[in-house]
């Protein structure tokens, strides 16, 4: 056996993440994906002061010359919105000034918790206690070669819409690249199904009882012709039982075991699943 391409790595080269409790700007947040973010090979920016301050940030380069750019822009000291582009300018994030995520400046402010690696993010903020989770990233489509027959990015619809409405941090609420399209766009059926029809027979536990942890796989297209895109990077789909901020604990290989944290986007409208990232 050997540990899947999409979980391969090493913390703090390949993979890493950090807790930051108390925060009342989000230019703290913007500094911290910079710090988190080019520790891991990415180009990173941040122009401005609060609260019109700009970060920007580059994937490193795949062998196939695959990288992508966010762009988060502070709104104000307790607001972000977010623009991710792909390797052709493509918007992966088509609705202007959205997602939006939220922090609070008052009372001990915001805890932010961000789970990097090299192909992608997720930054979860936790403003009065009730968790916002922004995502993005490329994804791994091993066994294929890896540019056949194209890049696939994906990034999260929230978890705030342009209107700044926390509506759209559902953890299967997805913009992708539909085949056939040129322009991204927003689906609550673009993630593995694992079932006949659109995602909504998901087995969640075995027959004993166990709940099962799964990639979190994409997909395009409607059954029964859907398509695998990919899955994410560092990340995997569990089921909605499991609480916000639990660590599982997960074998990746024989003898060789990753823990994973409970990610805080709202469960799935369809399938009652949540997803997990990798701090360790």
């Amino acid at each position: 056996m050997a540990v899947p391409n999409f979980l391969a790595g090493t913390i703090n080269v390949d993979f890493n993440y950090l807790s930051h409790v108390g925060i009342t700007d989000t230019i703290t947040i913007l500094n911290d994906l910079n710090t988190q973010l080019t520790a891991l090979g990415w180009t990173c920016t941040v122009t401005g002061a609060s609260p019109t301050a700009v970060g920007t940030y580059i994937s490193p380069t795949r062998t196939d010359g695959v990288s992508f750019k966010v762009v988060a822009t502070q709104v104000s000291a307790t607001v972000l919105k977010y623009a991710v582009t792909d390797q052709w300018s493509g918007s992966v994030t088509p609705v202007a000034n959205q997602p939006q995520q939220n922090i609070v400046a008052t009372g001990g402010g915001s805890e932010a918790r961000y789970y990097s690696n090299k192909f992608g993010f997720f930054l979860e903020t936790l403003p009065s206690g009730v968790a916002e989770c922004f995502g993005c990233g490329v994804l791994d489509a091993t066994p294929e070669a890896i540019n056949v027959p194209r890049a696939f990015y994906w990034a999260t619809s929230g978890p705030r819409s342009a209107a700044n409405a926390l509506s759209q941090n559902g953890a299967d609420n997805m913009t992708t690249l539909p085949l056939g399209s040129t322009t991204y766009a927003a689906s609550y059926y673009n993630y593995c199904s694992y079932g006949p029809t659109q995602g909504l027979t998901l087995s969640r536990s075995t027959l004993g009882g166990s709940l099962l942890i799964v990639p979190f796989d994409i997909q395009g297209g409607m059954a029964p012709a859907s398509y695998l895109y990919g899955r994410i990077f560092q990340c995997i789909m569990v089921d909605a039982a499991q609480s916000l901020g639990a660590q599982i604990t997960v074998p990746i290989d024989t003898g060789v075991t990753a823990v994973f944290r409970v990610l805080g986007c709202a469960t799935s409208t369809y399938n009652s699943f949540r997803i997990a990232a990798r701090v360790s």
